[in-house]
């Protein structure tokens, strides 16, 4: 059960090389690949119109885990073997809703979306967990894209509201220094950030992944 995919990087599976440790779990686990294949269905099934797609509350990724975990843990009794599974992985399922890559915000021109039912999938960014550094600063990792030239860190607020983003750059991280954050990011608060690759003439958009900003009390 210590293995199961955390709900944070759920997201980020369809991402992940056929080799990496995560993705040979899901494929190794079946309950575990039960709660990945329910996930990726609702992910699929985004609605196609753009309309907004709220972020969970600070409690919905913990209890997504719990879930999952819970999917995961061997059967007590042989009775009964298939409900065990079942319920779990229907509020599982339920709670992957709100933790879609889906679009924070009505898809402005020429963002392209990183998943899209029936077309070719662009690849995206993957995002790595946040890392503290000895002075406070918080930043924010990800993956290189393939043939992009500049990403952004675009951060949105708990209610699906885009609050704003980073100018353009070549790294591939971030930092959030408590001594100098953004006038729009709440201090201490909880946030979603994503970022927004350039390729070509396309904007390609990771998943969302929650994050609290640093220089709080």
């Amino acid at each position: 059960m210590s293995d199961c995919i955390p709900a944070a990087e759920l997201a980020a599976l369809a991402g992940l090389p056929d080799t990496d440790a995560r993705r040979l779990h899901v494929e190794a686990c079946a309950r575990c690949r039960a709660a990945w294949l329910e996930y990726r269905d609702f992910m699929e099934g985004d609605a196609a119109d753009g309309s907004t797609v709220r972020l969970p509350d600070p409690t919905a990724s913990a209890a997504l885990d719990r879930a999952i975990a819970a999917a995961c843990s061997p059967p007590r009794r042989r009775a009964l073997p298939g409900l065990r599974l079942v319920v779990p992985l229907a509020a599982a399922a339920v709670l992957a809703f709100a933790l879609l890559p889906g679009r924070d915000a009505p898809n402005p021109a020429g963002d392209t979306p990183a998943a899209l039912r029936g077309e070719a999938q662009p690849v995206a960014p993957v995002l790595h967990a946040p890392r503290t550094r000895p002075d406070g600063a918080l930043e924010l990792r990800w993956d290189a894209l393939a043939g992009a030239s500049a990403y952004r860190v675009r951060f949105v607020g708990t209610d699906g509201a885009r609050l704003g983003e980073s100018a353009a750059q070549a790294d591939t991280s971030y930092l959030l220094r408590p001594d100098a954050l953004p006038a729009w990011l709440p201090v201490g608060g909880q946030v979603a950030w994503r970022v927004v690759a350039t390729r070509d003439a396309d904007d390609i958009v990771s998943a969302p992944s929650l994050v609290t900003v640093p220089g709080g009390r």
